[in-house]
């Protein structure tokens, strides 16, 4: 027997300061190991560049998906800043006690994820999440076995 919910979870993001540590972090981690490659100022350079367009990109793409409607039957509404997309989670998301991994595929067939970081939703909503999401994926699993 699947629980229900009686609302819809709204997902409404804000900034998180520990994706930001993260992404720093990771970036200049790339810096040190450029500074002690043996090349030579040219290709260092380049590889410099590459280094920062791909952590802006992280940065600027992580904040895609303004907020999430997780709604009944696994059908979820994201909000992007002009659009809005109907989606269905995989089963390849992720949950721990202070991050989520959420992977889409949308109604148009392509595919998008959302890491949801435990600073960048308020704590109870960020609760309700881990708990919808285990008890969501244990339902999934038992009707999986009763389908055999």
């Amino acid at each position: 027997m699947s629980i229900k919910y009686a609302t819809p979870l709204h997902l409404e993001f804000k900034s998180s300061k520990l994706f930001s540590f993260y992404v720093c972090t990771v970036f200049l981690i790339t810096l040190f190991c450029i500074y002690l490659l043996p090349l030579n100022p040219g290709l260092k350079s380049g590889l410099l560049i590459i280094s920062s367009v791909a952590c802006v990109y992280a940065y600027k793409s992580h904040n895609n998906i303004k907020s999430v409607i997780w709604q009944d039957n696994n059908y979820w509404c994201l909000h992007y800043a002009k659009e809005m997309l109907t989606a269905e989670l995989t089963d390849s998301s992720f949950a721990n006690s202070w991050l989520v991994i959420l992977h889409f595929k949308t109604d148009t067939g392509s595919r998008c994820s959302r890491l949801i970081c435990y600073d960048s939703l308020d704590k109870d909503v960020f609760r309700q999440l881990k708990v919808r999401l285990k008890v969501e994926r244990l339902t999934q699993s038992s009707r999986a076995k009763m389908r055999l």
